[in-house]
């Protein structure tokens, strides 16, 4: 731990700990206060993790394809099983928001529903999601979609 004083602002940064942290001066800081669970035990490259609580979506391959999988705590859920890669997860209160040839997808854990956000023979990418609602790029524009329709939210003249 690496603690400085800015009048009466006390900045801390914290470096990576293996057990028990000795902060600057000696002082002795407890590790983490919760056990390391694991939850993927495979062969292929697990990438991508993105928490939120007590939940994490991640994505991995499955020996042919990238897939996403979802934890909510307890138990593992596959989220795609696809003929093709699903990339970039990202996660907000049980919804996960990612990329998939070349389209946005968005799956409610609540409800198990996976619904195809675009569809439109453009390159979407880079999904951002809060309170089920999607963010992403199309070329040089940025679009938004509330849950049930999609529209452009910015308008980059400099690159038509």
């Amino acid at each position: 731990m690496i603690c400085g004083h800015l009048g009466h602002l006390k900045l801390v940064a914290v470096v990576t700990c293996l057990g028990v942290c000795v902060a600057a001066g000696g002082d002795t800081v407890q590790p983490w206060p919760w056990d390391v669970h694991r939850i993927t035990n495979n062969s292929a490259a697990d990438t991508n993790p993105q928490i939120y609580g007590r939940t994490i979506v991640w994505q991995g391959n499955d020996g042919s394809y990238e897939q996403i999988y979802f934890w909510d705590g307890s138990q593992q859920t596959d989220v795609t099983d696809t003929s093709y890669n699903n990339q970039a997860p990202q996660l907000h209160a049980g919804k996960v928001a990612w990329q998939a040839d070349n389209d946005i997808y968005y799956w409610d854990s609540g409800s198990g529903t996976t619904t195809k956000i675009t569809d439109d023979g453009f390159s979407d990418t880079v999904p951002q999601i809060h309170n089920g609602e999607v963010t992403w790029a199309r070329a040089s524009e940025i679009y938004f979609w509330d849950g049930t329709s999609s529209q452009r939210i910015s308008d980059d003249q400099d690159h038509r």
